[in-house]
């Protein structure tokens, strides 16, 4: 699957994250993705995979954390999951899952 850059609508900054949608980019897409409030201190990343509600957010119950390089990263995503709006290009399926990979970068 390609990757997508999801980045629309994100604040630049010295943030150092970045999310892209690797699994359903064809069926959705981020229409507003606050940022986890937290500084890296080294790079790492957490995948997760999740379905969508109707109305665009995550189905919080689904959310299946595939892999993540440290547990303050993966807290502070999962503390702005709840935030997350999507949008979709094709029909809405209540069963699709969605996959994003969240990056945090050290910037210098």
């Amino acid at each position: 699957t390609a990757l997508r850059n999801v980045g629309n609508g994100l604040p630049s900054g010295n943030n150092g994250f970045s999310a892209s949608l690797e699994t359903g980019d064809g069926d959705a897409y981020i229409i507003s993705q606050p940022k986890p409030n937290i500084v890296p201190h080294e790079e790492g990343e957490v995948l997760l995979e999740f379905r969508l509600s109707s109305n665009g957010t995550v189905v919080i119950n689904s959310v299946n954390v595939l892999s993540y390089t440290s547990g303050s990263y993966l807290e502070s995503v999962r503390r702005v999951l709840p935030t997350w709006k999507f949008g979709f290009r094709k029909a809405y399926n209540p069963d699709k899952m969605y996959r994003i990979r969240c990056k945090f970068t050290v910037n210098e």
